[in-house]
């Protein structure tokens, strides 16, 4: 994952081999794990979500790796200035010029995007710009558990001896495995509710820098946190203005509660560099 306010931002879910969002210099940070994607799933057209799909789309035919191989791009379409974008790439890189097939699919909130060994994108829609809109994604996984008041220590016992059928002891729950946020600046958190991992927007470190609300900040993020108890979240999309040093994203981990730049740095350490950076940028 890469992601920086105003610049570029991008994250690869290697599990599911999507790409969320397409900003400028992901071609270049991948290399030949451009090949790996099998989809790229755009939130909004704002510049530095979508710039990199130009050269993504045109290196995959040019080269050494899997030419064939075709690749899918959600996005909504009816959106004028996605649609707008959508025809510059395919102008750059006509089908008639390209070795594998490109796909552009539209996309609501409300969908789900099935992506295969019982996996799907669930759709769903955030506040951002007025003019833009953004759209969130939870890559879910489909799962069945007991129903309650069914014990499993007998249940087994109990199907076999046919008192009880396997489709009346089980319901569907499907696992929350991984969410993608940028950018927003508020959603429904029962969309992602339970979620194992999520990359939050996490524009403004200090609330009183942000001059109007379309992006979240880390209060904000702090909250949705708590809410939705995942267990680890990335907070991205950090505004330039605070010189970040230490690295692109914030991780908190739910084992620790802790906000950790890598697994070597102590959260006394973590909590000083966050209180000068909001410090630098007021």
């Amino acid at each position: 994952m890469y992601s920086v306010g105003l610049f570029s931002s991008w994250c690869f879910h290697k599990q599911t081999r999507t790409l969320f969002d397409c900003g400028d210099g992901v071609s270049q940070s991948l290399r030949n794990g451009i090949f790996k994607i099998d989809r790229v799933v755009l939130s909004h057209p704002h510049i530095d979500h979508v710039a990199g799909l130009v050269s993504l789309v045109g290196l995959r035919s040019l080269t050494a790796g899997g030419n064939d191989k075709p690749l899918d791009v959600w996005c909504d379409l009816d959106n004028p200035w996605m649609s707008k974008f959508v025809k510059l790439v395919q102008d750059l890189n006509p089908q008639e010029r390209l070795k594998y097939k490109l796909t552009f699919k539209n996309i609501k909130a409300g969908d789900s995007i099935d992506i295969g060994g019982k996996h799907y994108i669930k759709v769903f829609k955030m506040n951002h710009s007025s003019v833009y809109g953004s759209l969130g994604f939870c890559v879910c996984q489909e799962s069945k558990k007991l129903k309650p008041g069914i014990d499993p220590k007998t249940v087994g016992a109990r199907i076999v001896s046919g008192e009880l059928k396997q489709v009346d002891v089980m319901e569907r729950k499907d696992i929350k495995l991984f969410a993608y946020t940028l950018d927003n600046s508020g959603f429904d958190t029962e969309e992602i509710k339970g979620v194992q991992e999520v990359v939050l927007d996490c524009t403004f470190l200090n609330e009183s820098d942000r001059k109007e609300k379309t992006h979240a900040s880390l209060k904000e993020c702090e909250k949705v946190i708590m809410e939705i108890r995942p267990d680890r979240a990335y907070l991205a999309h950090i505004s330039p203005r605070y010189e970040i040093t230490y690295g692109e994203f914030l991780i908190w981990n739910k084992s620790s509660g802790l906000w950790l730049k890598d697994a070597n740095v102590s959260f006394e350490e973590m909590s000083k560099q966050v209180s000068k950076e909001l410090s630098r940028g007021k």
